[in-house]
């Protein structure tokens, strides 16, 4: 007897809401509540344009430090290469410049021949970390 009073309760409640909305609909929804679903909307539009706009920002400054993180490494190694270059000897089997090897005091390789071989004493600190 009791779970039928609340199943006919719980009929009536939605047949209520129900007949709410259909009114709602028929009559046209109220200005206030147009108006204060309005509010929250554009309130949801703004936070999520705010929120864009700092991701956006935060993206440009991680690509910006990207950006000038590899310029850095690269001028580096360019730097390391005409060092190296420029301390570069003849290669006694094919003749083309053979650069010192870093990390050994006096070994030479030649990249065209692979040929490596003994000169004079260099000073070349290992390469930078490549960008």
């Amino acid at each position: 007897m009791v779970v039928d009073i609340a199943q006919d309760v719980a009929v009536w409640a939605i047949a209520g809401v129900v007949l709410l909305v259909l009114a709602a609909i028929v009559v046209g929804v109220p200005a206030g509540l147009l108006g204060l679903v309005t509010f929250f909307v554009e309130r949801s539009r703004a936070k999520a344009a705010k929120r864009n706009a700092e991701r956006a920002r935060q993206d440009q400054a991680r690509k910006d430090l990207l950006r000038e993180t590899q310029v850095a490494a690269e001028t580096a190694h360019r730097a390391w290469s005409y060092r190296l270059q420029s301390m570069a000897l003849t290669c006694p089997r094919c003749g083309k410049l053979a650069v010192p090897l870093p990390a050994t005091p006096d070994r030479y390789g030649c990249p065209a021949c692979n040929h490596r071989f003994v000169g004079a004493r260099h000073d070349v600190p290992l390469p930078p970390p490549g960008p």
